[in-house]
């Protein structure tokens, strides 16, 4: 007969482990950010859905259904939040890297019952995604709509309404000039690591006459400007503000905090972020 505290401490067990999966899947959940990144996040989700499948069929005796709900549903339950919670356009951009948990917990079942030849296979894909210059195109795919900035004289920037911080209209007509436009909100911290990772790109930049780089506020409603200008005081970038509607901002892909856009002659010539940027533009001018 099972004795009462033997079926308390099993219980306290369980507990336990729930707090443990949530706390796992919480902690490998934040590696998507700076400074690891989806990549790493990926493999890390990977190990951990490999493993811990593994260990599961190997020890768990008792109970075996309870145990790989405690595994299983603090780590569907975060890749459901990714695909649905408040924004798709932003959120899919975790979408891989939660999903190679599924991929871990295949590759784990496999293995445990001996399908090496599918473990293997599936061992190639997972290794693309934890490829960094891979999983960093498949990013820039799923953030700008293209694998690296690239040509779009389609989208033309006439009606984008930007002012300066002394409230007058700004226009960006020089011909042949290159205008990077990096759109940033208050409340992006990504968009402030940005800044500093631009420094090095516009220390390069700043004196030359053809190339003119800002940094765009997107204001929230009841922002003032001043207090936004204020964020970004410690940077030597030129502020400006976006005045216009959400709707013309979704037509030139600027949906995402932060996107950096290349204009010359009133044209989009590429879509990117401060990794990509600098490299495409010198291309660019080295170019034409």
């Amino acid at each position: 007969m099972i004795k009462k505290t033997q079926i308390v401490s099993y219980r306290l067990l369980l507990f336990v482990g729930l707090l443990f999966s949530l706390a796992i899947t919480v902690g490998i959940a934040r590696l998507g950010g700076k400074p690891f990144g989806h990549h790493i996040k990926a493999f890390v989700y990977l190990f951990y859905g490999f493993l811990g499948m593994v260990l599961l069929k190997k020890y768990a005796k008792k109970n075996k259904l309870l145990w790989y709900m405690i595994f299983l549903l603090p780590n569907f339950f975060m890749i459901f939040f990714v695909f649905h919670v408040n924004n798709w356009k932003f959120y899919q951009i975790a979408t891989p890297s939660s999903l190679s948990f599924i991929l871990g917990v295949v590759l784990g079942l496999l293995t445990s019952l001996r399908y090496f030849k599918y473990v293997f296979l599936l061992m190639l894909v997972s290794g693309f995604m934890g490829i960094n210059k891979g999983y960093q195109m498949w990013l820039h795919k799923l953030n700008y709509g293209n694998f690296q900035p690239e040509i779009d004289t389609t989208i033309k920037i006439k009606d984008l309404q930007l002012i300066d911080e002394n409230n007058k209209r700004v226009y960006l007509n020089s011909k042949d000039d290159y205008y990077i436009l990096d759109f940033w909100t208050s409340s992006c911290g990504y968009c402030y690591l940005g800044f500093d990772e631009y420094r090095t790109f516009y220390d390069k930049i700043k004196t030359l006459d053809n190339v003119h780089f800002f940094i765009v506020n997107v204001p929230f409603r009841n922002e003032k400007l001043e207090d936004n200008l204020a964020l970004v005081k410690k940077w030597p970038y030129k502020v400006l503000f976006y005045k216009g509607t959400e709707k013309i901002l979704d037509s030139i892909h600027v949906y995402r905090y932060p996107t950096t856009l290349i204009i010359k002659n009133n044209e989009i010539i590429g879509i990117g972020n401060s990794h990509s940027v600098p490299g495409f533009l010198k291309e660019k001018m080295d170019n034409d």
